[in-house]
């Protein structure tokens, strides 16, 4: 008797068997086999009840007596981060600042004169010897040429010519809810962070969508390799968005998306109020759209930073800087403002 069944008159386009299969019941039963349909689960039990959902096309894989689990849900991700690691500069396994640069330096050497060179999220405070970013000066050095924007999560490193294209120099004021990084001399370091960041990734071109649909196709293998179905977008802009809704119309998605929508493409956006509202109002869809592979999660906002990173707001002041909270993106007033006009039209709120 299967544990769990839904036979109609059609074949299974898939059966997996001889499978140690961990059904995640109450009970946390071991079954023997799986049989797919469109996609959908309509067979679990023991092997000869497995095979009679088999006909002449059926694709039967067997297990090799290997575990099967549920696919896994991952409900914090940057799904379409994963897509830029064939474009980027990986630090995975840096120590060092020489080791960083030279990472750099390698992506330069490869990349046309004038175009920007991109790093994927890595955390230099953990990983490197010397446990500090690296400033523009250091980056000059192997990027004289190529504007240079390095994401770490809650800020931005960046060389003097992305600083320079940015219109950035020493008496360019603070962002609100953003700092820019100063030496002793009231120059900038390189460093951006919290929405200063937006000074320089603001100007980073858009991926041509062909490239980008490469991208997200790619991000979303990536997911599946760890076993990974589904999971909630915790950053989606506009344009990202419709790729999403272009690989779901073509059948090539494989990862079930739930987006966190950004509508302006920021964490915390800037607009009025009021034009926030008629944004809102004028897009006619809220939380919950969609379907099985592509559906609207919420609005994501932004309050304040990261723990590892030191820009999370703490009640109490930072071991070694006491007078130091942390970095707050936007007012609890303006907060407040903007999460009942999204709640106002149906839009659930992240943050």
């Amino acid at each position: 008797m299967p544990l769990k069944a839904d036979r109609t008159n059609f074949d299974a386009d898939m059966i997996i068997v001889n499978a140690k299969v961990i059904t995640i019941d109450p009970a946390f039963s071991v079954a023997r086999g799986v049989a797919v349909k469109d996609a959908k689960i309509i067979g679990v039990g023991d092997e000869a009840d497995i095979r009679s959902f088999a006909g002449p096309a059926t694709q039967v894989l067997d297990a090799g007596g290997k575990t099967v689990i549920p696919g896994l849900i991952d409900t914090h991700a940057h799904v379409e981060a994963a897509g830029l690691l064939k474009y980027t500069v990986s630090f995975d396994g840096v120590g060092s600042v020489a080791e960083a640069l030279a990472r750099v330096a390698d992506m330069t050497a490869r990349t046309p004169v004038g175009e920007w060179i991109r790093g994927r999220m890595w955390h230099p405070i953990a990983q490197l010897a010397e446990k500090r970013f690296l400033n523009r000066y250091e980056l000059d050095t192997v990027a004289p040429n190529h504007p240079v924007c390095l994401p770490v999560g809650h800020f931005t490193l960046t060389n003097s010519l992305a600083l320079k294209l940015a219109g950035i120099d020493r008496n360019t004021p603070n962002p609100d809810g953003g700092e820019i990084h100063r030496d002793a001399n009231d120059e900038a370091t390189g460093v951006l962070e919290e929405n200063a960041e937006d000074l320089v990734q603001d100007l980073l071109p858009e991926w041509p969508q062909d490239v980008r649909i490469s991208q997200i196709r790619d991000a979303m293998a990536y997911f599946n390799s760890f076993g990974i179905t589904s999971a909630i977008s915790a950053r989606v802009d506009p344009a990202d968005l419709k790729v999403h809704q272009i690989l779901a119309r073509r059948g090539q998605a494989t990862l079930r998306i739930s987006a966190m929508y950004a509508p302006t493409g920021a964490l915390n956006p800037t607009m009025p109020e009021a034009e926030f509202e008629a944004l809102l109002s004028r897009m006619g869809v809220f939380s919950d759209f969609g379907d099985e592979w592509l559906s609207f999660s919420g609005v994501k906002m932004q309050v304040d930073g990261g723990m590892t990173l030191r820009t999370a707001d703490m009640r109490d002041g930072y071991p070694d800087q006491p007078d130091y909270h942390g970095t707050v993106v936007v007012s609890p007033e303006r907060l407040n403002k903007m999460v009942s006009i999204a709640n106002r039209y149906g839009w659930r709120v992240g943050m």
